[in-house]
């Protein structure tokens, strides 16, 4: 049993119904919570009701529930830990300070170290320098930790021996080269040491620190600006616990993201210059700011990747691997950090691993598919068999990337084409085989023969590998079931391909077909695109302009900018001469208000007036002929852009800062 009524905050004595149905609405929640596990209000009502409950192995239980969940959400910790130290606890002291150093090895907050600090004083007073020294060690470079500090130099004061004193000495040194709010109280404690141990030394020693210290308090600046922008705490903890919300991968959202990477970027930087002098310190102070970041930022697997990659690349592969794989627990249907750790797996020669996290991934991508019906991840699911089948030939040859692909083939609903044009292109690169590549595109026709960016890969390889008669075929009774806006590629692919192979009488009764298949197009569209070749077009440039128009644009262009400098550079001259900058020192810039014809009154009417003149100006005859060339908006089938959401992204979008080596 642990006697330590300091630790907990019992909650307030109630009547028994109401602990009853305190219990009954935790049961509830959990329930709810199954159904809708990203709730975060309702987890923090679940915490809430946990530490209302006398019941302490009810709150516990919780509390376990809540860290599997969001591990490492200190708020938590401190409840479950409070619970476990309490006087009614059946735990024992050595299960309780287990539990603290498990927490303590893997949080960053501060809060949580003083708690293990207040407890050993409490429990184990004569090792309460030691305690402190192992949260130090921790959060030492944190700037809430001052007060950890000021505790232990209390401590450390007590010693008057030779020896103490130039242990508090040193440690007076560490703390004013760290970014703390109290540094002017211990810059002056330092003095006054230094002063009491060699009036004569004193001035030297404290030059030699005063630019390091000048540095802390410069970086302090710049980290409290950072945390102000992440509206991370300042000072005391808020009461309530902190859970992260799914990403809605919105402006804000992204902007957020932004900001998390240029302070993450900053604290790699290395601003207070410690990668030379104490490369153990500067780890622990970017390792602390990536748990604080991976803590708040949970579901943003960018995040995570960016601890991964930053700890590779120091060679602490420990624990890039560490956070990659915590990454994927938060984050299992996460592509980023799946490839990442399947990738640095493989480089290891642990294929087996590698294996299990592909099958891992598409288990967990299928359930994703079948239980929110989610077509959407249909191709990504496939993405993710490909992938499998590479490695699978890279670490075991052919037959162990043909096994991969043969389950695949059982999940039809689920399957999509791509695999199977991937498992045709490795068998007739890596097997040489045509006919085996052959049989597998055949088999896809099975499933996907109305699909139209299926049926035009399929053409596509048919035709480089020269089977005539295959791709006739395919070309034919593709372009007899698909739609005509569908069948606009594979008739674009074969006229190509008769252009290049086919006799003139072909490829005339070919244009014909096309043109009773697409009556909109202009004759003279296929005639050009006949005698064309690549981006070389001269009919379109030569015949119809297209190429003096090309001129006259770049000309127009070039005299624009060039106009466009020199009035640069008179507005320069003029400012120079008046630097009030009025409107009287360059004719071109009319006040609206002193305009003769514009009055305040008919501003807004005048300018639009202008505007519509603008737009009524003649479109140049060889750019109608070139747009007329063009084909129908309905035939592209690329990737679009909201024009606005685009323009509002570029406004809004973070700029990394260019700081130090960031």
């Amino acid at each position: 049993m642990i006697h330590e009524d300091n630790l907990l905050n019992a909650p307030a004595p109630s009547s028994h119904r109401e602990q009853d149905i305190l219990v009954m609405e935790i049961d509830n929640l959990r329930q709810r919570l199954n159904v809708d596990p990203y709730n975060v209000e309702m987890w923090r009502t679940l915490v809430s009701c946990a530490d209302k409950c006398d019941d302490i192995e009810k709150s516990i239980e919780v509390y376990r529930v809540v860290l599997d969940r969001f591990p490492h959400t200190a708020k938590v910790q401190i409840s479950q830990l409070r619970r476990i130290t309490s006087q009614n606890s059946s735990y024992s002291v050595k299960e309780a300070e287990d539990l603290f150093r498990s927490y303590l090895k893997q949080s960053p907050s501060v809060e949580l170290c003083n708690l293990y600090v207040t407890y050993i004083r409490d429990q184990h007073p004569l090792d309460l320098i030691d305690a402190h020294k192992f949260a130090l060690r921790l959060i030492g470079h944190d700037r809430e930790s001052y007060q950890l500090w000021n505790t232990y130099l209390l401590l450390l004061r007590k010693d008057t021996s030779v020896a103490g004193i130039q242990t508090l000495r040193k440690t007076l040194h560490e703390v004013v080269q760290t970014p703390l709010p109290n540094l002017p109280v211990v810059w002056s404690q330092l003095e006054a040491l230094e002063y009491q141990i060699s009036a004569s030394k004193a001035r030297k020693v404290l030059a030699q620190l005063s630019p390091a210290c000048k540095r802390a308090c410069e970086v302090l600046q710049t980290l409290d600006s950072h945390f102000e922008e992440l509206n991370l705490p300042l000072g005391p903890q808020q009461a309530t616990p902190f859970f992260p919300s799914q990403p809605t991968f919105s402006l804000l959202d992204r902007q957020v993201v932004g900001k998390w990477k240029n302070y993450l970027r900053w604290e790699e930087g290395d601003s207070l210059m410690l990668k030379d002098s104490n490369i153990a310190a500067f780890t622990s102070r970017v390792k602390g700011a990536y748990r604080k970041a991976t803590i708040r930022m949970r579901y943003y697997p960018e995040i995570w990747y960016m601890a991964f990659k930053w700890f590779a690349s120091i060679g602490n592969f420990d624990e890039a691997l560490s956070f990659l794989r915590q990454g994927i627990a938060a984050n299992e249907s996460s592509f980023l950090l799946n490839f990442a750790l399947a990738d640095t797996l493989e480089t290891r020669g642990e294929n087996d691993q590698v294996q299990e996290i592909f099958e891992n991934l598409i288990s967990t991508l299928r359930d994703l598919l079948l239980s929110q019906n989610a077509t959407n991840l249909r191709n990504d699911f496939g993405v993710v068999y490909i992938m499998y089948m590479r490695f699978a030939r890279r670490a075991n040859g052919l037959d162990a990337a043909r096994s991969v692909f043969s389950k695949a083939r059982k999940e039809v609903l689920l399957t999509p084409w791509p695999v199977y044009e991937a498992a045709a292109m490795m068998e007739y690169h890596c097997g040489g085989g045509k006919d085996v590549a052959l049989k597998i595109f055949q088999a896809g026709m099975a499933i996907f023969r109305k699909d139209h960016e299926y049926l035009l890969r399929y053409l596509e390889w048919l035709i480089s590998v020269n089977d005539q008669n295959n791709a006739q075929s395919l070309f034919e009774a593709s372009v007899n079931i698909l739609s005509a806006e569908n069948a606009r590629q594979l008739w674009d692919r074969w006229s190509r391909y008769n252009y290049h192979c086919g006799n003139l009488n072909m490829i005339q009764r070919l244009e014909q077909r096309m043109l009773l298949a697409y009556p909109t197009d202009p004759p003279m569209k296929h005639f050009g695109r006949r005698h064309s070749y690549a981006n070389t077009d001269p009919i379109a440039a030569h015949d119809l302009g297209l190429a003096m128009a090309t001129k006259e644009m770049a000309r127009e262009s070039r005299h624009r900018v060039e106009e466009k400098k020199e009035n640069g550079t008179k507005r320069s001259v003029n400012s120079r001469i008046d630097p009030g900058g009025s409107s009287e020192s360059d004719p071109k810039r009319i006040r609206i208000d002193d305009h003769p014809i514009i009055g305040a009154k008919d501003t807004k009417k005048s300018i639009q007036k202008i505007h519509t003149n603008r737009q009524k100006l003649p479109v140049p005859a060889a750019l109608c002929a070139f747009l007329g060339l063009l084909p129908d908006r309905k035939t592209f089938n690329g990737p679009t852009f909201d024009v606005e959401d685009m323009l509002a992204l570029m406004k809004t979008v973070i700029i990394p800062k260019n700081e130090g080596n960031s």
